[in-house]
């Protein structure tokens, strides 16, 4: 007798993407989105600036919740959380990540109470994955490079042991060099932490690197694995 297959991280069964005004009128920017998140793979999010792109991590993690639609972790819809639980599991990193007075090392212990703070050894094997040396943790965390502070922070968040990670934008404003070690960097941590990744990102080199599952949200629409010819239009005037 087979098992059951184990359920995806993360779904979306159905979502719209926006934001209730003020007035209580909705601001619709995305609907019909859909897809499954497993272990070991990656979902790379594209669309134009204000298609929802941001808007869809932050429901991810409930700092939002959809205007229609199911998101589950687990098998079990997010409501279902307490959202700090949720956080720890699906962990958020945005595009300017915030970075305290103090040391890297300090900032590594920045974590939400509940969480034990990190050893030692803890800080050096979460900066060295993400090809930081230990004596990184001496040197003052908001002098660091755009670069450096993003992976300070995805380091910061491996130490929730998450099982999602959700990533705004993180080659933004590297240069190709560095942008290309970020690109591998995501796909180790897929591998070697079993992790399921959420990327959202504007550049085209990036998505062909990564090679995942892809989807487009485009005028109003939300397109799982579009067509290579749509997909090189849109990348292509990005």
């Amino acid at each position: 007798m087979t098992s059951a297959a184990p359920a995806p991280l993360l779904e979306c069964a159905n979502v719209a993407l926006g934001h209730m005004e003020p007035t209580g009128e909705r601001t619709l920017l995305a609907r019909g989105l859909s897809f499954e998140l497993k272990a070991r793979s990656a979902l790379v999010v594209v669309g134009a600036s204000g298609s929802g792109k941001t808007t869809l991590l932050r429901l991810l993690n409930r700092f939002d919740d959809a205007l229609e639609g199911e998101l589950r972790f687990r098998g079990q819809r997010l409501e279902h959380y307490d959202p700090r639980e949720l956080r720890r599991k699906v962990a958020l990193v945005m595009q300017k990540p915030v970075m305290f007075a103090g040391s890297v090392g300090e900032n590594l212990e920045a974590l939400p109470p509940e969480v034990p703070k990190p050893s030692a050894e803890q800080k050096t094997a979460a900066l060295a994955a993400l090809g930081l040396s230990a004596a990184m943790a001496e040197r003052p965390a908001r002098e660091l490079s755009g670069g450096e502070q993003h992976r300070v922070a995805i380091a910061r968040a491996l130490l929730l042991e998450p099982a999602a990670l959700l990533l705004d934008e993180p080659t933004a404003a590297l240069d190709p060099r560095a942008a290309t070690r970020v690109g591998e960097l995501i796909l180790r941590l897929c591998v070697e932490r079993e992790l399921g990744v959420v990327v959202v990102t504007h550049s085209a080199e990036l998505v062909r690197q990564l090679d995942a599952r892809i989807l487009l949200l485009e005028d109003g629409q939300a397109i799982l694995d579009p067509p290579p010819a749509q997909l090189e239009r849109f990348l292509a005037g990005t």
